[in-house]
């Protein structure tokens, strides 16, 4: 018996449980309060005080309990004592001071019981709910889609090549984009399947008996470090007084921790959680048969993309990994203290070990939503990896469902429509160069493409290619710092070639060996390259000769070269980047406008200046890391790295308006409310994208916000971006490139950077929005800004502002991070008072 197993379905019982007992030891605290006073005066002022109590304690509960049984009885004997009573002892300031801080444990726990119920609840319905509809709807859209499209290319049949083509390049485009859908609905699915059944099998149930672990510890406080005290205090050697007092002890030793709450749970059992399992819907396929449903789908269209995505859940669960050993590493430890404290003889600890005891519930609690999420993505990873090893080493199949490219009912037309191909703008080979462009940026094979084209467009090289130039090695990885070389090798023998930061123009053999990094100087005596041996023309013959031959690359390290580590799949070469106008300047260099080749892309391209700190340039690929993650209309996209020399490159998506402000101050006169509501709304969005990754900006505002074509708002500038697991960053470096007047108080005062914070940043977007690009606290230095903040001071509402709108900005600012809204929750009503307003 226990709230874990009966009281799944009681949380508002369980609320009201607390309320009940902190109004309790209110009481106890104000009896205690009058009992110190009442000992300096007359016994009548005790005889009054003790009615009062009996009054205070009558229908605070709606259940029998041994506490409030046994507090009875001791108001009772103290009331006969009253009349005997003249004086008190002044002692009676240790138990007030342990009930006030029994009282504010009590809240916290309170508190903290509300919040991780709500947040459990919350992301139950997120990931069984909100992210299966989600889903489920994109996958639907999707077949409609794809639907459509292959409906209008069997119409084009008797049509010319030009719309055949073209109507064939959508079919191409929309049944990638449906087994993509397909994909993630089976992965979605997983997910919350798995983890419906951790909540209701693990993770409400732990939450549950851990309260009820702290609620017992409480009672346990009570009984003994309150209670009992203060009547030994209180105690007198008269033996009328000592009877009352042994009444009142006999009270208070029939309070047992263990079975205070008995008649509340039988009260209150919850009924057994019934309903049915989550499975998949295969109404969605129902008009693609080909699609299997609850399967991955491995073919040439998603065999890349599934392999990224299994990189990335190794990488999920490496940190998730992490993160919770370093959990059950101070729950160790906290155990541990609270053993301790309870050895110590003659001790009073009942009070702090009721503190250790709850920050150990709070770690349990997040140890173990932890854990399950990693079941979670374990279970993807598992189904990802059973679908890739059936595949095993051979080509994978076509996609079904792809019709065929020539659907000409006669060979008549099929000869006319080849030689029209041949004077076509969109031709055949117009077509593959279209489809190589498509699918190099979508990080997807391109199918359809012959052996040699697709050489053409890029090599594919083997370990061992020596003739070829160092940048087109596979193992030669360019500007790559030490920091980020230890991070890619893993495995015994894994190696790779990187240009040296501290001496320029000299290269650096990195690898690993007996568990450790090590990391090798490029000697260059008379143009042969060495390491202790001999010599050779070129680091690619060197390295090939260390490879086939197994020598060892130094005998002191015995370190043979087996692994070559592959240049990650964003490194770009520095040649396919044409740099054109300059379009402004960073943190880190200058930012120009750029062409990527082959295809003519426009991009922007992020520099960083060569004689920046290692640091620094590490801060700046830092951008890159978080980006390449993240797929959202709303935050603008990275295309690729250039880390082959100097200057590394950052290569992203070009937004052709250019940073929100300063559209904000040029055109903010000519936008109308639903417009700007438009555009707020979809920064919402992006920010509640990045809240759900426990991405965490630190620099949200209308300078680093772009806009696109048709008022296309995109988050950027992810310079100073941290991903924390548990939501919360806390910089080590100062607060010296924060901007004072967008940043949350507490971010400022403690450097805790959260998505709350997040949010108070968001605020100063709205109302720099809806002032036209106006400048927050004008006039006021950051200084004064800080002060008159932190005193309660927020700016008014901006000209012709909806009052709804400054009302959402109020409540982004509110003081206690704890009370501001989420992301979701500004999105939501971004989106209800757009569709309110004409």
């Amino acid at each position: 018996m226990g709230f874990g197993q009966d009281l799944q379905q009681s949380g508002d019982a369980l609320n009201r449980l607390q309320d009940l007992e902190l109004h309790m030891l209110e009481t106890v605290r104000r009896w205690i309060t009058a009992r110190t006073k009442s000992d300096r005066e007359y016994s009548t002022l005790l005889q009054q005080m003790c009615t009062q109590a009996e009054k205070a304690q009558t229908g605070t509960t709606d259940y029998i309990s041994q506490v409030s049984k046994a507090w009875t009885r001791v108001v009772q004997a103290t009331d006969s004592l009253a009349r005997a009573l003249r004086s008190q002892a002044e002692g009676l300031a240790g138990p007030l001071g342990k009930v006030t801080s029994l009282i504010q444990e009590k809240q916290q726990l309170r508190r903290f019981f509300q919040e991780a119920h709500r947040e459990l609840g919350q992301e139950l319905h997120k990931v069984v709910v909100t992210d299966v509809q989600k889903v489920k709807g994109q996958y639907e859209q999707a077949a409609k889609e794809a639907g459509l499209a292959k409906r209008k290319y069997e119409e084009t049949a008797l049509k010319g090549v030009r719309e055949r083509e073209r109507a064939r390049e959508r079919h191409v485009k929309t049944m990638m984009r449906l087994h993509s859908q397909h994909n993630q609905f089976v992965l979605v699915m997983c997910g919350a399947q798995q983890h419906q059944n951790a909540y209701q099998e693990t993770l409400l149930p732990h939450l549950l008996s851990s309260l009820q672990n702290m609620q017992e510890e409480a009672v346990l406080v009570l009984r003994k470090d309150i209670l009992a005290e203060y009547l030994r205090v209180s105690n007198l050697t008269a033996e009328p007084i000592l009877l009352l007092h042994q009444e009142m002890a006999s009270a208070v030793s029939d309070i047992q921790p263990n079975t205070e709450y008995d008649n509340f749970i039988e009260q209150n059992r919850s009924q057994p959680v019934s309903g049915p399992p989550l499975s998949f819907d295969c109404l969605v396929t129902e008009a693609m048969s080909f699609l299997l449903p609850g399967q991955i789908m491995v073919n040439d269209l998603t065999l890349e993309e599934l392999q990224h995505r299994l990189s990335l859940l190794s990488e999920e669960l490496e940190q998730l990994g992490k993160v919770r050993k370093e959990k059950s590493a101070h729950i160790t430890e906290l155990e541990k203290e609270i053993e301790e404290m309870r050895a110590i003889p003659n001790y009073n600890t009942g009070m702090r070990v009721l503190g250790k005891k709850q920050a150990m519930a709070e770690c349990q609690q997040g140890a173990m939503i932890t854990e399950h999420a990693e079941l979670r993505l374990k279970a993807q990873q598992g189904m990802l990896n059973s679908a890739l090893d059936a595949l095993g080493n051979g080509d994978p199949p076509p996609a079904q469902g792809l019709l065929s490219g020539n659907l000409s009912p006669t060979s008549t037309n099929s000869s006319t429509s080849s030689n029209s191909s041949s004077s076509s703008p969109m031709g055949k080979d117009n077509l593959k160069q279209a489809f190589t462009s498509l699918f190099r940026y979508s990080r997807v094979p391109v199918v359809g493409l012959t052996e040699e084209k697709q050489n053409n467009t890029e090599p594919q090289l083997s370990q061992t290619t020596k003739d070829l130039p160092l940048e087109l090695q596979i193992w030669y990885h360019g500007a790559l710092s030490r920091h980020e070389a230890q991070r890619l090798l893993a495995n015994e023998g894994d190696f790779l070639v990187r240009e040296s930061h501290g001496k320029p123009g000299e290269f650096v053999l990195s690898a690993m060996a007996a568990g450790q990094c090590r990391h090798f100087i490029i000697q260059n005596v008379n143009n042969q390259f060495k390491f202790e041996g001999e010599g050779f023309p070129s680091i690619c013959h060197l390295v090939d000769h260390h490879i086939q031959m197994k020598q060892v690359v130094s005998k002191k390290s015995g370190v043979i070269l087996l692994n070559p580590v592959k240049k990650d799949k964003w490194i770009l070469n520095h040649d396919d980047i044409q740099l054109k106008e300059k379009l402004g300047r960073g943190n880190f260099g200058e930012v120009y406008k750029g062409i990527l080749l082959p295809d003519d892309l426009p991009v922007a391209v992020k520099t960083c200046r060569e004689n920046l700190p290692q640091d620094m340039k590490q801060k700046f690929l830092m951008e890159a890391r978080i980006l390449r993650q993240y797929d959202h209309p709303n935050i603008v996209q990275l295309i690729g790295v250039c880390t082959q020399r100097h200057p590394v490159y950052i290569v992203m998506e070009l937004v052709s308006g250019g940073d929100f402000l300063t559209f904000l101050r040029a055109k903010g006169t000519a936008l109308s409310v639903r417009q700007l509501l438009y555009l707020s709304q979809q920064a919402a969005a992006g920010m509640s994208y990045l809240e759900s990754k426990n991405c965490i900006h630190r620099d949200l505002a209308a300078r680093n916000c772009l806009i696109g074509e048709e008022l296309e708002l995109k988050i950027s500038d992810f310079g100073m971006s941290r991903e924390e697991e548990d939501g919360i960053y806390s910089p080590s470096g100062g607060l010296r490139q924060v901007p004072i007047k967008w940043t949350a108080p507490e971010a400022l005062n403690y450097g805790t950077f959260t998505s709350s914070s997040d949010v108070w940043s968001f605020g100063i977007l709205l109302w720099e929005t809806f002032s036209k690009g106006a400048t927050p606290y004008l006039g006021l230095s950051n200084h004064v800004t800080r002060e008159k903040v932190d005193k309660g001071y927020r700016m008014p509402c901006p000209d012709h502002c909806p009052s709804t709108v400054y009302q959402l900005m109020l409540q982004c600012w509110k003081a206690d991070p704890t009370q501001r809204p989420h992301f979701s929750e500004v999105h939501k009503s971004l989106v209800a008072i757009h569709s309110s307003t004409s």
